[in-house]
């Protein structure tokens, strides 16, 4: 029998009883015309159509008595008709041949709803009841007769049932729920159509054959009407009619027919789903109002910070007016003093201020100081008393960098040689330095939850396959018929059909180079296979089988297999050429997604999806790769064929394939390598000339001596010697980088670097005129410990972020920060310094900056010291006398006193970047800050926008869209873009259970099946459970079961699957291998699967006595009355080879196979066709496939001798091991086919873990099945969020099913591994700034000996950061691992912003005030002109990135960071340490 008539016959058979003539002629004179109680309106078989359908008698005749034989029948199919008719005393309208092929037919539905006994029972019973019920006249009426085509007999031709609503609803209620496991779709899509009511339903069983588009179905019109009016004629009945089909139906949660809750979700003691509201994130939320409790608590804070700040800074009434500025006695009186607060002068700021001026203009006057100049600098030691304070920690610093900087100026060359060498020791790690670009290798830790399933899943069943996607859309120059709802033109046209083909024939015709010796690679030969030698591709072309002539000729005159017409038949007539149905939700897009607005996929789809799988096998994957570049460059010319044909149709295409990501990030490093190399040389450029001086106008050529670009170079070169070294070691302990290393740690640490820079180069500014060694020393000790504090807060809290996040990405950053600002430091106080002494030198030698060997005569010179001479005050070097600590040995050559150019050395007086921000500080910033009306709104402006930041963390957007983290002109952009708009399927989801026992002992099977008999709580049950609530599980259907379908194919209910021969099978039997798949060819009118058989005699039946035995009856079953066009399975329904869609960072939006979603495991190609053999079984029995397969159907004797392989219930209900061992490997290689819907081969091929050697099932020697997987399908996923979501529920999922269940199970999806990092984002955030923050406090108390000046220091700390949370809202930055990394490296940046603040106002001497004017004096330009500025220069280059990531989450949070660093460290740092200070 050929493949195509196989599907063709199984659709036959599953229609009611008989068929008409399609020469039918109507007979108007009759109908039927008594319609009382115990009369038939049919009965019997009087003949057939000229198709071979038999037809039954019309015959308004009374009921009649059982003959034996139909009682034997009814007994045997109708039992409850039996029963309620009282057996043998009854009456009833059939023959026996009618009943026996109610029982034949029906076993065709059984396959899909064994599982449920209520819907089972009750379909067979519905046909019963129309058929043999007594008072069948009551509610039929035969509107139209024909004469039979052999007999001339007259026969039905429409028949009218009228069926009572509760009939119809407890009917279609007890089978609506019913899965069909193997294609994860309801059964009632193959046994009703997809009806989704019983009118709906009964209409699909009762529709004519020849109504058809194909002409299968019912041989006579059945019309169903619902008894809506009981009056005589009512409701369209004839006169005298007023009866309606009624009678008992089993419910689905019945005792005796108990469903299980998967099929049958309303049943006794099942859980009721909760309320399908929406996401589980938003479940539970307290709410006052319309904002939630924690916004509501933060608006109650708010206001309560605001009335105490009004209150502070409203005057009292007694008073009739108030200062412009606030005094520090004023504060101490109005504020609380945390702690106490020394006071050292009465006057207010605005008056100090006045004093340091006068002071000022006298010196420059010449009233005092030196006669080189004044230097503002020399005010400090007016502000901060004679004497600062310095803690224990911080002497033992000063005399320590003290004596580290005498060394680094005597001897130089020596100290840079040393420090050479230990960078170069450090990169010597380099020998193993590798970039890692793996997505999952970045973000997913190989402890984390979702790599270890990946891995377990990997271990058992083999890796997905590779994915390559195309999207044609429609635009609005495009040609159709069709508009939808919102205009937009609809793709399903003939001509864009036919060019889809064209474009699949250039596709076709791709060929890449594989081999040395010129092999080369096709799709043919890279694609992957499920079945046979056919790719697997994913198309709406599949419906004509990829064939352009086919296509043609069926939308020609008379051809039915139109694109509509295969929209709705695809599981059963419109088949692919590799035989797997092809859901239209795979393959169209564009389409609404609520059924309100959905018309039809004609009229509504916008797009093609067309997906090809590829081979993931180890030996593939070199030809995979290279036919993937091959496919992109021709998709990508856009002057190549592909992309003419796209024109021509007026469509947009975009696409992806498995390497395009990784391929496109490496161009993107390429592409932004350019803009990361400017913005450092803008930040190198600005670095040269703040460090020198500008000469004045008559003295130009000065400027090639203050010029300091040698210095700035040396600079950035020591920063990059940290980077290195940092990578070296990084790369010696194992570990790998990144790109996110190499673009955001030199920038981190330039950051760093040159703030420390500045700090040095400003130190020595200050320093009294004197030997230069000494100086650098006193400069050294001077600034040594300000620059330690920062620099030991960066490193522990980046040394920390290593062992608090699991995200190797975020790890390994935060290491190599930790080493390279370690290193960095370590270079800054040896390298930098004597970097520092040589450049002075050759600057007071009067050499050119560059080429020192040069010298520019100076035009006068005078004695003094271009860089120290002109500073009064008090030296360190000075204070370490008294330490004992100067050695008085002092190089010769560094001693010498250069002769200085007046003229140069007052422009550096006047001209310098410093100068310049030393002038603001003084005169602008610092009279701001002790303004009473600015306190007031600096204050409310950082709590109300640290109330607002803090309210903004919740809402903040987690995940990383794809589109961002690539370049703005990478063909991907389009890809995901309609990805996201377009596409309509969800990805599989596969739940695996680890060593399922089999054995009755064990309640395993229960625990898992979903069956009658199983738990109400088992896996499977509760995983239907949640495909009920999908918008908040994301879990769109129930899980397909290997374990409910090989119970049910092993049944004796399903005698034509599981079958066996009885002895040896005759020589002819070939070798067992699965049957071809069947083609799509259409049936032919006159097939038939049943011999002609002559029309059976009309004689009276003889009554059956109650006391005469019921013989059997051998003979072969007669079709069943019409059961409509319930339609065929063909075996690769059941493999479901659905193309799903999935959003990856690396293409996380990529296809995966519906039912057969696992791909076969590399070593196991070409098992599937061999012989199927347990291995288990002592007997020498051997699998004997159904009637209709090969060798049975080609050579029947060969099978004469096959009997059921279980001919008893199952005891206990559930098969024992030994039939588990010996019929469970023909289960897997058994293939569906009409007389047998149930097989393994396709839908759950790759289910079990097999072993590699002989592909025997894992484990089912010892009773247990090593790994077994059950396939779920995911929602259409779109958002970020979505994705989460998913990863979410089915994390809650698993964990529930391991405490209820105690089964090993866990959760595998193709995503789930590159969003696990969202599940704990805010907690990973959280441990990366907390404790970091926890080690500042620490490390910052140890270093300046006060816990309260180090609080306050971690309090500014975390107010920026969140500040920074904030700012990522309003510029839409995401939090993900790479804001994560950007957020470690802004706290290590704001260290800097404000840790210099805080030592210098711990060692001043004075009141707040003093202390606070002192310490921005002394510390604010350095912040401003070292990393404030520096960082501005570097950021605003990244704002011309291609790359969006450059754009957003660098360009955009680096300058959020800067701006909320400034502020932050020299605004309300410095009024909170003016207010709340420590003691002096």
């Amino acid at each position: 029998m050929g493949a195509s008539h196989v599907v063709i016959k199984f659709i036959v058979f599953m229609r009611l009883w008989y068929w008409i003539n399609s020469s039918q002629y109507s007979l108007d004179d009759w109908v039927t015309t008594v319609h009382d109680p115990g009369y038939c309106a049919m009965s019997g078989i009087c003949g057939k159509r000229a198709d071979g359908d038999e037809l039954n008698c019309a015959l308004n005749t009374k009921a009649a008595s059982p003959t034996l034989e139909l009682g034997q029948a009814l007994q045997s199919t109708c039992p409850q008709l039996w029963a309620e008719q009282k057996g043998p005393e009854g009456q009833y309208c059939c023959s026996a041949d009618q009943v026996k092929n109610i029982a034949s037919s029906t076993m065709k539905v059984a396959p899909f709803v064994l599982g449920c006994p209520a819907c089972h029972h009750n379909f067979i019973h519905f046909w019963c009841v129309i058929n043999c019920s007594p008072d069948q006249a009551t509610f039929t009426n035969i509107s139209t007769a024909q004469q039979a085509y052999d007999t001339n007999a007259t026969v039905v031709a429409e028949v009218d049932y009228w069926v009572d609503p509760m009939f119809g609803e407890r009917f279609f209620n007890s089978c609506k729920d019913v899965k069909f496991g193997a294609a994860n779709v309801p059964a009632m899509n193959f046994i009703g159509g997809g009806a989704t009511n019983y009118q709906a339903w009964f209409e699909f069983l009762g529709l004519l054959k020849d109504k058809r588009a194909v002409p299968v179905g019912s041989p006579f019109q059945q019309n169903f009407h619902t008894s809506a009016a009981p009056e005589v004629g009512g409701d369209g009945r004839p006169a005298g009619f007023s009866g309606a089909l009624n009678g008992s139906m089993a419910s689905c949660g019945d005792n005796a027919l108990r469903c299980s809750c998967s099929d049958c979700p309303t049943g006794g003691g099942c859980q009721v789903p909760p309320d399908d509201g929406g996401d589980e994130y938003d479940q539970g939320i307290c709410h006052v109002g319309a904002i939630s409790c924690f916004e509501f608590t933060m608006i109650f804070l708010y206001a309560g910070a605001v009335a105490l700040l009004v209150r502070a800074y409203h005057p009292p009434k007694h008073k009739t007016g108030a200062p412009p500025s606030l005094g520090p006695e004023e504060v101490d009186q109005q504020l609380p003093d945390l702690p106490s607060q020394g006071k050292g002068s009465s006057s207010n700021g605005a008056m100090l201020l006045q004093q340091q001026r006068n002071r000022q203009r006298k010196v420059q006057e010449g009233q005092g100081g030196s006669e080189v100049g004044v230097d503002e600098y020399s005010l400090l030691s007016d502000v901060i008393g004679s004497e600062d304070f310095h803690p224990v920690v911080e002497r033992w610093l000063q005399e320590l960098y003290y004596r580290l900087g005498m060394l680094c100026a005597k001897r130089p060359w020596q100290v840079l040689g040393s420090s050479v060498a230990v960078v170069a020791l450090c990169c010597l790690g380099f020998i193993w330095f590798k970039i890692e670009t793996d997505p999952q290798m970045l973000w997913v830790g190989p402890a984390s939850q979702a790599a270890r399933d990946r891995a377990a899943y990997e271990a058992s069943f083999g890796p997905f396959y590779r994915i390559t996607q195309m999207i044609f859309t429609t635009t609005a120059e495009t040609q159709s018929p069709y508009r939808t709802l919102t205009g937009r033109p609809a793709i399903v046209t003939r001509a864009i059909i036919e060019g889809l083909f064209d474009i699949q024939a250039e596709i076709d015709a791709v060929s890449a180079s594989v081999g040395p010796d010129g092999q080369v690679a096709k799709l043919t030969d890279v694609c992957y296979k499920p079945f046979g030698d056919v790719c697997a591709t994913q198309s709406v072309l599949q419906y004509w089988q990829m064939d352009k002539q086919m296509f043609q000729k069926q939308q020609a005159a008379g051809g039915r297999m139109r694109p509509e017409y295969c929209f709705s038949r695809w599981f059963t007539e419109c088949r692919s050429a590799f035989q797997a149905p092809m859901d239209p939700h795979v393959v169209l897009g564009g389409f609404p997604s609520d059924a309100s607005s959905f018309r039809n996929y004609s009229s509504d789809t916008t797009a093609f999806v067309v997906t090809m799988p590829l081979s993931s096998r180890q030996e593939d994957l070199h030809a995979a790769r290279a036919w993937e570049a091959a496919l992109i460059s021709l998709l990508s010319d856009e002057d190549g064929a592909v992309q003419d044909l796209v024109k021509g149709l007026n469509l947009s295409m975009s696409f992806s394939t498995e390497r395009s990501v990784q391929d496109e990030l490496e161009r993107e490093s390429a592409s932004d390598a350019a803009t990361v190399a400017v913005s450092y040389l803008a930040m190198l450029v600005y670095i040269s000339l703040a460090l020198g001086t500008v000469p004045s106008f008559n003295h130009p050529l000065q400027a090639l001596v203050s010029s300091r670009v040698g210095l700035g170079l040396g600079g950035v070169l020591i920063v990059a010697l940290s980077v290195a070294g940092a990578l070296g070691l990084v790369s010696a302990l194992g570990l790998w980088s990144t790109l996110i290393i190499m673009e955001v740690i030199p920038f981190l640490v330039l950051a760093v670097g040159v703030d420390n820079m500045f700090v040095l180069a400003h130190a020595l500014q200050r320093q009294a005129p004197g030997p230069l060694s000494e100086r650098i020393a006193s400069a050294l000790s001077s600034s040594g410990p300000s620059i330690t504090l920062a620099a030991a807060c960066e490193v522990v809290a980046f040394g920390l972020g290593y062992f608090l996040t699991p995200m190797p990405a975020v790890r390994n950053f935060s290491l190599c920060a930790c080493l390279a600002v370690l290193l960095d430091f370590g270079l800054q106080v040896t390298a930098f310094v004597c970097l520092l002494t040589l450049d002075t030198a050759r600057m007071e030698a009067g050499r050119l900056d560059l080429v020192p060997c040069v010298t520019l005569p100076p035009p006068r010179k005078k004695h003094g010291s271009i860089l120290g001479g002109v500073f009064g005050g008090k030296s360190a070097a000075m204070r370490f006398r008294s330490y004992g600590g100067v050695d008085p040995s002092i190089d010769a050559e560094l001693n010498q006193e250069p002769l200085l150019n007046d003229a140069l050395s007052k422009s550096a007086a006047k001209s310098t970047l410093q100068q310049g921000l030393q002038w603001y500080m003084q005169n602008v910033h610092i009279p701001m800050l002790l303004n009473k009306r600015v306190q007031a709104a600096v204050l409310l402006t950082f709590i109300t926008g640290l109330c607002l930041s803090i309210v903004a963390v919740p809402h903040i957007s987690v995940g990383l869209d794809q589109a961002v983290a690539l370049p703005r002109d990478s063909y991907l952009q389009s890809y995901y873009k309609d990805v996201l708009q377009d596409l309509r399927v969800g990805p599989p989801l596969l739940v695996v259970v680890n060593n399922l026992n089999v054995s009755r002992a064990s309640s395993d099977i229960d625990r898992v099946c979903s069956v009658s008999g199983c738990r109400p709580n088992s896996l499977l049950n509760q995983i239907s459970l949640a495909s009920q609530s999908p918008r908040r599980t994301r879990i769109a259907t129930p899980a397909a079961s290997w374990v409910d379908d090989f119970i049910s194919w092993l049944s004796p209910s399903l005698p034509k699957c599981c079958r066996q021969h009885s002895v040896a099978p005759p020589d002819t039997h070939p070798p067992l291998t699965p049957a071809p798949m069947p083609n799509s060819s259409p049936p032919s009118p006159s097939d038939s699967s049943l011999p002609f058989l002559p029309p059976p005699e009309l004689t009276p039946q003889q009554p059956v006595s109650p006391s005469s035995p019921i013989p059997v009856d051998d003979s072969p079953p007669l079709p069943l009355p019409p059961l409509s066009e319930a339609p065929a399975i063909p075996p690769s329904v059941l493999a479901q080879m659905n193309m799903t869609a999935s959003v990856s960072l690396h293409g996380i939006l990529a296809a995966g196979l519906g039912s057969s979603a696992m791909v076969r495991h590399p070593k196991l190609e070409g098992y599937w066709s061999q012989k199927p053999s347990s291995g288990y079984s002592p007997e020498e029995t051997t699998y004997c496939p159904p009637p209709d397969q090969p060798p049975c159907s080609t050579a029947p004797s060969s099978c004469s001798n096959c009997e059921v392989c279980v001919a008893l219930d199952f005891e206990g209900g559930r098969p024992s091991l030994k039939q588990f061992q010996q019929y469970l490997p023909w289960f897997m290689s058994a293939v569906p086919s009409e007389q047998c819907a149930k097989g393994g081969a396709g839908p759950y091929s790759d289910a079990l873990e097999r072993e590699v050697e002989n592909g025997n099932i894992r484990g089912l020697p010892e009773g247990i099945v090593a790994a077994s997987a059950f396939r779920a399908y995911y929602t259409p996923l779109s958002k970020q969020q979505d994705f989460i979501s998913a990863v979410k529920s089915t994390r809650n999922l698993i964990a529930t099913l391991k405490s209820s269940l105690d089964l090993d199970v866990y959760a595998y999806s193709m995503f789930h591994v590159f969003f696990e990092q969202y599940l704990t984002i805010y907690t990973d955030g959280a441990l990366l700034v907390g404790m970091p923050l926890l080690s500042i406090l620490i490390v910052s108390w140890i270093l300046t000996s006060n816990l309260w000046g180090s609080l306050m220091l971690v309090l500014v700390l975390g107010s920026l950061l969140i500040h920074l949370l904030g700012a990522m809202l309003v510029a839409g930055i995401q939090l993900n691992a790479v804001s994560l990394v950007n957020l470690a490296m802004a706290l290590g940046i704001a260290v800097e912003f404000c840790a210099h603040i805080v030592h210098a106002f711990g060692v001043a001497s004075g009141s707040r005030t003093e202390r606070m004017v002192a310490s921005l004096q002394k510390s604010g330009a350095s912040v401003i002109s070292g990393i404030t500025l520096t960082k501005l220069v570097g950021v605003a280059v990244l704002a011309f990135a291609q790359t969006q990531i450059f754009e957003v989450y660098y360009f955009r949070l680096y300058f959020a960071l800067v701006a909320l660093g400034v502020a932050h460290g020299l605004v309300l740092l410095p009024l909170l340490l003016l207010f709340f200070g420590p003691q002096a």
